[in-house]
């Protein structure tokens, strides 16, 4: 089975990618992240039981798929249930088998196919966060795998994140510094892979989600044409299993179709400070893939100072100083 992977930092805009994926003809679709690429594979599963495993693979499938759980699947007739799904997985695969990428992606790609009543020899489209690092190792598992990796301004995609923080992000353990932090850790990988891969792949592909939201057509067209399959009409709206999907903006949650309202909107939805640390910590990325900076580097030198104290303190600050003190008492 074709896999077709698609990936990206969060909130880059690998949503609406995905939805504008569903109903597409000649594909297809599972239709909420994999999840368990990153809830289950590869942290949790060590030194874990069978039991563990299996509660731990049915939480993170019911927590996913609560999206839709209830909705109508098109070419099945039928609605979706959490429950049956999951069952149906732990009837066709192993526990002990689920360890690897490829033995994950194809026990969701084919239960999927088989709950949905889809087509098995068509290729599948799925979603993940942040998996770009790990592409080529998905690749050389044997998969027949193609990976699209969308990029986003990162002072924009901080934006995003950002608005979230009091909704979503701090029932997690995130405040708006911590927010920040991972995001110039990991999109500042996102875009040094896709940099890597961009130049040497062909089975890699990279989109930005400027050209997806204002080139919308022109983008899809591209990415048929990459993937080798017929460009329709229902890439151009999002929808979700058919039905008219509007979006997960924190701050903007009626969002119907594709919007650009807040590409290159970053200066009016966080701090200069914050703009300043991207741009100190992620500017050789960022020159690759045409992001212009706003400020020059002196600037976001001191900007980032103060970040790097906070950030030193919080993760990295070892005191050396007690533990001699005590050993020596």
């Amino acid at each position: 089975m074709k896999i077709f992977l698609l990936t990206g930092h969060r909130k880059s805009g690998t949503t609406l990618l995905h939805k504008l994926f569903d109903g597409s003809k000649g594909i297809n679709i599972y239709p909420v992240d994999i999840s368990l690429l990153y809830a289950y594979y590869p942290c949790y599963i060590k030194e874990k039981s069978f039991i563990e495993k299996t509660d731990r693979i049915r939480l993170v499938l019911t927590k996913s798929t609560r999206e839709i759980e209830g909705m109508n699947i098109p070419n099945a007739n039928k609605s979706f249930r959490a429950k049956e799904f999951i069952g149906l997985l732990f009837n066709n695969y192993k526990i002990q088998d689920l360890i690897e990428y490829d033995s994950i992606i194809n026990a969701l790609a084919e239960t999927w196919c088989l709950y949905s009543g889809s087509d098995n020899n068509l290729p599948i489209v799925f979603k993940e966060t942040s998996q770009s690092i790990y592409a080529n190792k998905i690749r050389h598992t044997g998969l027949n795998i193609k990976v699209i990796q969308l990029i986003r301004d990162p002072r924009d995609n901080y934006a995003a994140l950002k608005s979230g923080v009091d909704k979503h992000y701090s029932t997690i353990g995130e405040d708006q510094q911590k927010t920040l932090f991972s995001m110039i850790n990991r999109a500042r990988v996102d875009l040094m892979v896709a940099k890597e891969l961009f130049v040497k792949e062909k089975w890699f592909k990279v989109v930005k989600f400027e050209d997806l939201v204002t080139k919308t057509e022109m983008t899809m067209r591209e990415l048929s044409h990459f993937l080798k399959i017929d460009f329709s009409e229902p890439m151009l709206r999002p929808t979700l299993l058919g039905k008219e999907y509007f979006g997960n903006s924190y701050d903007s949650s009626n969002i119907s179709g594709v919007s650009s309202k807040n590409v290159g909107n970053w200066s009016s939805r966080i701090s200069k400070n914050e703009a300043a640390v991207i741009e100190f910590y992620m500017s050789d990325v960022m020159r690759f893939w045409g992001y212009k900076k706003c400020f020059n580097e002196f600037d976001s030198l001191d900007y980032f100072s103060e970040f790097y104290k906070w950030y030193n303190c919080e993760y990295f600050y070892y005191d050396a100083f007690l533990d001699k003190y005590q050993h020596e008492n």
